[in-house]
Formats: structure tokens, sequence, C-alpha cells
């Protein structure tokens, strides 16, 4: 035991020491690093601005390298290769749970040198992204001033200093879209024209083959979610996928991680449902054609309903949620005709009025007093 307490120890050191002297590349003119460290739906809120990055005159011609969570890594790759020149990924999960990796994590950053920085998350964190920032080297590092969901004043009068530029950002609530828009022409000095975030798929691409042999029409149904208290009980999704499947002829179609469904769970075991479950058995590729074809999505508010949005105007959607984060994440805005939000009666209640920080992050509100009626009503208000 002693042995490989000391082989631990030497191996931390020698980690500590070669990160903390770690050689940095020389610094390259027109370079710039955009750090998003945050989950699916952010990212597709923010990718659009990628192309944007690139065709602006300011930045339109800089080597473009992303720094961003590898959850998404397959989606950008696929996407956005023509607007970024190298990627960086960070294993969030290895990152906190594995202390070599995290410092050989820190000691690849600490190498890296940059012209410029951007951080265009609205949400910073002292110790994570701002962090990072401080680590890596950049003549200029520019971040957005963002809120305090995840940070104190202090917290961030100390990590400000290790910027040069902070855009401000106007002190409302916006739709999580508008926001990243008025970071990135802050930061360009150039008007965008884009009004709503979007996904163009190649076709005929092999990830399509999985979506191409789906029974017509389906509706894809996610129970998934990234904290318990945001997912709508699988009982409630039955009530709704049997609506659907008898009352407009929808085949089921059961998406998400290996985790979201137990193999009992009553939307696979149901005979009458007769349901398609692909939970845990689709890359992130065949899911973008899967959400592409389908008639309808309904889900918790996850990432799967800002895929969803970005890539049909014609799939209806109907995002089930407890009010975690309103105003930001959901609902849409009007201009997505095809798109509905299932609040909380409290937040129903007062017909949107409570647009507040009293639910923004986080929200507690028992997400399982939403009935499956409600959302069957508006599903079928998207239905015309």
């Amino acid at each position: 035991m002693i042995f490989f307490k000391k082989i631990f120890a030497k191996n931390i050191l020698s980690l500590l020491t070669r990160l903390l002297f770690a050689k940095r590349k020389k610094m390259t003119a027109k370079t710039l690093l955009v750090i998003r460290l945050d989950g699916i739906g952010d990212y597709t809120l923010f990718r659009n601005f990628l192309q944007f990055l690139r065709s602006s005159e300011k930045y339109g011609d800089y080597n473009i390298t992303l720094l961003g969570d590898k959850t998404w890594s397959d989606i950008s790759e696929f996407l956005d290769k023509s607007y970024v020149n190298q990627f960086i990924w960070l294993d969030r999960s290895k990152f906190f749970k594995d202390p070599i990796y995290a410092l050989n994590f820190l000691r690849t950053l600490s190498g890296l040198s940059f012209e410029t920085l951007i951080s265009p998350v609205f949400t910073r964190n002292l110790f994570f992204t701002d962090t990072f920032v401080k680590i890596i080297s950049a003549k200029h590092k520019i971040a957005s001033y963002g809120d305090f969901t995840d940070i104190t004043l202090s917290q961030k009068n100390i990590s400000n200093k290790w910027y040069t530029q902070i855009i401000e950002s106007k002190p409302k609530i916006m739709f999580e879209f508008d926001r990243n828009k008025e970071f990135f022409e802050a930061l360009t000095q150039e008007k965008s024209s884009l009004t709503k975030p979007f996904i163009n798929l190649p076709k005929n691409h092999a990830a399509s083959a999985l979506s191409d042999s789906l029974p017509k029409p389906y509706a894809v149904i996610f129970t998934g979610g990234t904290e318990l208290f945001r997912r709508w009980p699988e009982a409630n999704y039955l009530k709704v996928a049997l609506h659907l499947k008898q009352n407009h002829n929808l085949n089921i179609v059961l998406c998400g991680g290996t985790n979201d469904l137990a193999f009992d769970s009553p939307l696979i075991t149901h005979k009458a449902l007769s349901a398609v479950n692909l939970s845990g058995k689709t890359s992130l590729i065949e899911l973008l054609y899967i959400l592409k074809n389908s008639e309808a999505v309904i889900s918790n508010e996850t990432g799967s309903v800002h895929l969803a949005c970005a890539l049909s105007d014609k799939t209806k959607i109907v995002t089930v949620s407890n009010g975690n984060n309103i105003g930001r994440f959901a609902p849409y805005p009007a201009l997505f005709a095809n798109y509905k939000a299932v609040f909380h009666p409290i937040i129903e209640e007062n017909c949107h009025a409570l647009l507040n920080r009293e639910f923004t992050t986080p929200c507690y509100l028992n997400i399982s007093e939403i009935t499956p009626d409600r959302v069957i009503k508006a599903y079928e208000s998207l239905c015309g």
C-alpha cells in the first residue's frame, strides 16, 4: 500500500510540475479560440454564430479553434468544420472524476497561445471556464459580463481582471439565442441577419439510413434529463404516446441515453404502444436525421428540443418544463409556430408574468404536477 501511495504521489507531483512549467506555443497572429463548455442545448443556440464569425470582417481570416464539451463533439465536427479549423474537447465527467486527466488537460491548456480568446457563455463560473481562460495565453481575452447564476459578485470582480474586455449584457432575461446574438454583434461590431437557430443536414448521408427505416409517420419521445427534478414521469409520457398513436396514427420512437429508460419501462413493455426503442442505440448524427424526419417530438426541456427546433419548422414540438431557466431556454419566441412549452401550473396560471429571477436556476417546482391532458392539449393546438 505504501508503495502505491508513493507511486501515486510521485505521478501527481510530476504532473503538477509539468503543468506549472508547461512550455507555451509561440503566439501566432490572427488566431482565435472560442470556449464553449456547456451542454448540447446551449451549443445548438450558439453554433450558428461560428458561421457569423467566419464571415465577419474582423475575424473572417482568422484560424479558429473551438474548445467545447465532448458530449456534442460528433455533431460539431459534422456540422461546423467549414467554420472551425481545430477542435479541442473536454470530457467533463473525467475532468471532475479523474485527477490525472484533469491535470493533463490543464497542462494542455497552459501550453496554448492565441491572439484572441473569447468566452461567450452568459453564465460564467470562476472555477471552471474563467479559470481556463486564466491559464490560456492570449493577447486579447473577451467575455460576456453575464449573470450571477453560478458566480458571485466578488468572484466576478476577481475573474473580470483576467479579461482584457468585458462585453456588457442587457439586464433582462433574454432567449439564449438572442443573448448569443447580442454578444457576437458587440464583439464583431457587425449586425447579424440571424433570427433563429438552424441546422442544415447533408442529404443522402449514411447516417440517415436508420431514420429511413423507421415506420412512418412517427413521433419521437425523450424521457431523459440531466437532473431528476426536470424529468416528467414515464407514466405521463405513456398517456401522451397512446394518444398520439390512437388519435393521430403516429408510430412511437423512444430516443435518449442508455440509462434514460429502465428495461421494464411501460413505454417499452406496453403492447398496444409497440414503441421502437432506440434509447442508447443511436449516434448523435443518426439522431439528427431521426429528429429531422419526425412528425412530432415530445420531451423534457433538454438538448433534444433545441436540436429539433433547429432542424425543422414542420415537426410539432412540445416540451414539458417545471420552469427551470424560464425565459432563457423555454419558451421559444412566437416565430416558432411549431413549438409549445407546457409549464408548471403555478407559472401557467400567472400567464407567464413570472418571467423573472424567481423561476430561473434552480427551480424546484414539481414537474409531475403537469398533467398529460395539458401536454395533449398543447400538441393538439399545433395541429391546427
